[in-house]
């Protein structure tokens, strides 16, 4: 997976600022093109650059922010209901504002959402402006858990089962093979032939499903044990 990077850009006569996204919360919603600003420091560290902000600030003399950049997030609510998510936000500022909560997660009537650079570029490009207050704008829960979390969900039931398969094959054939030579009186051969078991059975750690992993395991010893 990539790497965050925050930017530190500096306005000058006007303000010191951080952003994950620079066109987007400097050009687009500051109005200011890249020649009339400049990026002061970059990292992915969140803790060094929201240090690094505010020790800017205050050098520039600028006015320093009461709340940390890395704890912005923890301040943006997200009103969920029954059909739709309403985030603080216009329409035109949303995007930056979301790409800097990245990684918040709320809890909907359909599970657990979460912020990130897939989610961000739908949630932007499907969300409405609330008829009750223009400062606000909203989704509805239903279109993202089909897109996001439905699909992911579905793909997963279609791995596990395919994984199940292939490994109940592989099972099968290594006991087979092993009640036709039948050399089980031989340990160190049988223990051999564990690890051979434990290899096979990994397919199923590989595909995400940790349980199946054992019972695979106990299910190919029991073979084993009554090789005659």
């Amino acid at each position: 997976m990539d790497k965050i990077m925050y930017y530190l850009y500096h306005i000058p006569g006007k303000k010191i600022g951080v952003t994950r996204d620079l066109n987007n919360r400097v050009t687009k919603q500051q109005g200011y093109f890249p020649d009339e600003y400049e990026v002061l420091d970059h990292s992915d560290d969140i803790d060094y650059i929201s240090k690094r902000e505010i020790e800017l600030q205050q050098s520039y003399g600028y006015k320093i922010d009461r709340v940390e950049y890395k704890n912005l997030g923890k301040k943006m609510k997200i009103n969920a209901t029954e059909m739709t998510s309403t985030f603080p936000y216009p329409l035109n500022k949303l995007k930056g504002n979301l790409m800097d909560n990245m990684g918040k997660t709320w809890e909907t009537v359909f599970g657990k959402f979460e912020l990130d650079r897939e989610t961000i570029t739908w949630i932007v490009d499907n969300a409405k402006a609330s008829m009750y207050d223009t400062k606000r704008s909203y989704i509805y829960n239903k279109a993202f858990f089909e897109k996001f979390v439905n699909k992911n969900l579905k793909k997963a039931k279609v791995n596990a089962k395919e994984a199940k398969k292939i490994v109940n094959k592989h099972i099968q054939e290594l006991w087979v093979q092993m009640k036709h030579i039948k050399i089980l009186k031989n340990q160190s051969t049988f223990m051999m032939l564990i690890v051979k078991l434990w290899r096979v059975c990994q397919d199923f750690k590989r595909s995400g499903i940790g349980q199946m992993k054992e019972d695979c395991m106990i299910k190919g010893i029991l073979k084993l044990s009554f090789v005659n």
